[in-house]
């Protein structure tokens, strides 16, 4: 049997099962089988982990501090700088001195973004970037907004390949005239559980059904959907971790939204929904001034509820790449605004054996085609191996 090929994946949380980046890369990986995978994360992140490993993985962790290395300061260049260099030459002597990888893969989320691409420049191997957010829009100051800008036109500039969750996401860091950028949806798990059909009691009240992270931009979405249902027998089930002030306001004041915790596996909460819901619920808010991310990012829950084949109803502020995408494949259930009536309207739609029945045909196209996850891993393992084979790079260490 060939050799399998070797990919160095640098980030600052491993893929496990949990939020969207991670469990994004685990499914990569977990349908990866002609490569070996070394995966480098902060020492801090292997220590909280109950992952279990696949066995062509090898885990390497990168110290925060050591004996003689300054502290990190993101607004001092020089610190900066210096811990930039000290764990690339960390990583140098400890993982490519031993055995060069085919390829280097990174998130766009980090400055250990910076040292893989410094690796891949100076060993001469392919550097593949994924982006699934906005980088600097978690920075606490203009100057560090400015920095991070600076150090992602850098990374992205030795990138072979850089795949974005859409490509607004990337033209933002890259420039319209980039070519070495290409769509990348986050893969879901699919699903081949129970089939939803029509059942007679949606035609007496609606349940709509929202799970994961509720953020204080949700606010007001959810309280609109529960206004246009207070004068019908219609549910609105929030699926999240306990203690969240958002949804203890929300339950507090509609009586028409319930609360269950979250499900130990996203399959329960699939199986769950798919059970009790007739249509299931995304939102990104309604203002990009209440949640900056929608602008240019896309909801891993969508792509993932699309595999249910229930009805959708998505919150997208109008100017983000989300709404753009739902306009431009004619979706049924957009809400762009606090139109209580037109959500009335749509309410009303899922109660009529019929539409449901169209827009259930809608969800189910998309997943077998668009947010197919077949379709998506190909598009990431062929991406890396046609650059593998094109580039073709040496064993050869680089000049010392």
């Amino acid at each position: 049997m060939a050799n399998k090929k070797r990919l160095l994946f640098i980030h600052d949380a491993l893929p496990s099962q949990g939020i969207s980046g991670q469990i994004v890369f685990l499914r990569h990986f977990e349908r990866l089988k002609d490569w070996d995978i070394e995966i480098v994360v902060p020492d801090q992140v292997v220590s909280n982990s109950t992952t279990p490993f696949s066995s062509n993985w090898k885990i390497h962790t990168l110290p925060s501090r050591q004996t003689f290395w300054p502290p990190f300061r993101e607004e001092n260049p020089i610190l900066l700088k210096s811990r930039i260099w000290l764990w690339q030459k960390y990583l140098e002597k400890n993982i490519l001195a031993k055995n060069k990888p085919d390829a280097i893969l990174t998130v766009l989320w980090h400055y250990y973004a910076v040292t893989a691409a410094n690796l891949a420049k100076k060993w001469d191997i392919p550097l593949f970037v994924i982006i699934h957010d906005c980088w600097d829009l978690r920075s606490t100051s203009s100057s560090q907004t400015q920095i991070r800008k600076q150090y992602a036109t850098k990374v992205l500039a030795n990138a072979k390949k850089v795949w974005s969750v859409t490509r607004q996401l990337g033209e933002y860091f890259t420039g319209k005239n980039f070519s070495n950028l290409e769509v990348l949806p986050p893969i879901p798990a699919g699903y081949n559980g129970t089939k939803v059909g029509w059942k007679s009691s949606f035609t007496e009240a609606a349940v709509i059904i929202y799970a994961g992270t509720v953020e204080a931009y949700h606010y007001r979405a959810f309280a609109a959907i529960a206004t246009a249902m207070k004068e019908s027998n219609d549910t609105l089930i929030i699926i999240t971790n306990p203690g969240n002030e958002t949804v203890n306001q929300l339950t507090n004041t509609f009586n028409n939204i319930k609360f269950i915790p979250s499900f130990p596996e996203n399959q329960q909460a699939i199986e769950f929904i798919i059970n009790h819901a007739s249509a299931v619920l995304v939102s990104y808010g309604f203002a990009i001034a209440e949640n900056p991310f929608a602008e240019y990012s896309f909801p891993s829950k969508f792509v993932e509820f699309c595999h249910t084949g229930l009805p959708i109803l998505a919150v997208a502020p109008p100017e983000s790449a989300f709404c753009s995408w739902l306009e431009e494949n004619d979706w049924s259930l957009l809400i762009q605004a606090e139109d209580i009536d037109a959500i009335k309207s749509m309410l009303q739609l899922l109660k009529q054996q019929k539409q449901w029945e169209e827009m259930t045909s809608q969800t189910s196209a998309v997943s077998q085609t668009y947010f197919n996850p077949e379709r998506i891993h190909q598009i990431f393992e062929s991406g890396l191996n046609s650059v593998i084979y094109r580039d073709n790079p040496t064993p050869n260490p680089p000049p010392r």
